[in-house]
């Protein structure tokens, strides 16, 4: 439904053999049938799926913190009971996944902006969580 959720599995994607092609439904029919041709013969189209960084990949594990956090609504302490590690790595993750987001904490802090809401908008924008 989301092209940009598509970002979560780019990896799998660009080793896929065979053709896979990323498109908007609100494409023109015309494009969307030139783009199911190309999946036709084998060619990849994803060009369309934003890149989170050039410089750090996300990792695996800041996705499952993503899903805990906002999709099962849990707090740091049982996020690092269910992922096996230590608060202090998940506010490590957070930290982490923040910098990726390009998200300043200083700057929300300074404005009284909520963290989490922050991080929660734009790990959706980005594709990272529906």
């Amino acid at each position: 439904m989301y092209i940009q959720s598509l970002v979560r599995i780019k990896s799998e994607i660009n080793g896929y053999q065979k053709g896979f092609v990323a498109a908007d439904k609100n494409l023109s029919t015309s494009e969307m049938m030139t783009r199911i041709n190309w999946s036709l013969q084998g060619l990849t189209h994803i060009k369309d799926i934003q890149k989170i960084s050039d410089n750090l990949q996300l990792k695996p594990e800041w996705l499952r913190l993503l899903n805990l956090a906002f999709g099962e609504a849990l707090q740091d302490k049982a996020i690092a009971q269910d992922i096996r590690v230590s608060e202090r790595m998940v506010r490590n993750y957070w930290h982490r996944l923040q910098q990726v987001l390009d998200i300043d904490s200083e700057e929300l802090k300074s404005q009284g902006k909520n963290m989490r809401i922050v991080t929660l908008n734009r790990a959706r924008e980005a594709g990272l969580i529906d």
